[in-house]
């Protein structure tokens, strides 16, 4: 307890009560919640990829989240609701750390081609709005409302990209639409190739429309009868032997009447 806090206890007539140096079983329920918090701002704070340095910022909106959290102790109320009488709104809550673009106001650009938004860091909350920090200009801490989130992606952690770049070497896996709002951006991407599975099936020709299926029963038709035996004899003609046949030779037509 510093000085200027025991002077201002005395000022107001307030007599307080310290417990023993080293003993923290006799403020266990403080000192409960202080563990909570650092875990809570440890576990952020390493899942960004953050420094050490970067300590106050994880443990604030630590702070921030255990106020809106329902407590079993106060009747599954929160500690928020409890102090103001009012429900905490839970939309705005996003995860310590993530990539957004913010958007930079006419006085803040140095020329005219100067871009709209920029990528910084998310480092917490304020009374209403957002606080980043601008890590590629000096760790600038820049607070503002318009902002949109990069979901999924930590700018300080190296193998983390942004969703319109991926790393060198790999597939773009998202597949422009051609037909326009045919998907949004939320929606995991399609992959471009289809997947072959390891042992392909034998193909198997296509069964045409007109014949029955094996499930289907095939329809009742008339009986298969014989053909029928053609009416022509065919007569067995019997070999001629060579010395019953005789060569005749044509004979002379009478000469011709001439003009007498």
């Amino acid at each position: 307890m510093t000085s200027e806090l025991q002077f201002f206890l005395c000022e107001q007539g307030i007599v307080y009560e310290t417990s023993t140096p080293h003993i923290h079983q006799q403020n266990g329920q403080t000192e409960r919640l202080n563990w909570t918090l650092l875990e809570k701002a440890q576990s952020i704070r390493l899942e960004a990829c953050l420094p050490d340095s970067w300590w106050e910022f994880a443990f604030a909106t630590a702070t921030h989240v255990y106020n809106c959290t329902p407590i079993k102790r106060l009747k599954w109320k929160t500690p928020q609701e409890i102090f103001t009488g009012e429900k905490p709104k839970i939309l705005h809550l996003c995860v310590f750390g993530y990539g957004a673009y913010v958007y930079l106001p006419n006085k803040v650009h140095t020329n005219k081609l100067t871009l709209h938004s920029e990528l910084m860091i998310f480092i917490g909350y304020k009374d209403n709005g957002y606080r980043f920090i601008c890590h590629t200009q000096g760790n600038v801490i820049f607070c503002s409302t318009q902002a949109i989130f990069d979901k999924g992606h930590f700018p300080r952690c190296p193998l983390s990209y942004p969703r319109e770049q991926t790393p060198p070497g790999r597939l773009t896996l998202e597949i422009e639409s051609l037909a326009p709002g045919s998907s949004s951006i939320d929606e995991p991407a399609p992959t471009p190739f289809p997947l072959r599975p390891a042992h392909p099936r034998p193909f198997t020709p296509p069964i045409p429309p007109n014949l029955p299926t094996h499930s289907e029963s095939p329809s009742p038709s008339s009986p298969l009868t014989p053909p029928k035996q053609s009416s022509v004899k065919i007569e067995e003609v019997k070999d001629v032997e060579d010395k019953d046949v005789k060569m005749h030779s044509p004979s002379p037509s009478p000469p011709e009447a001439g003009p007498s």
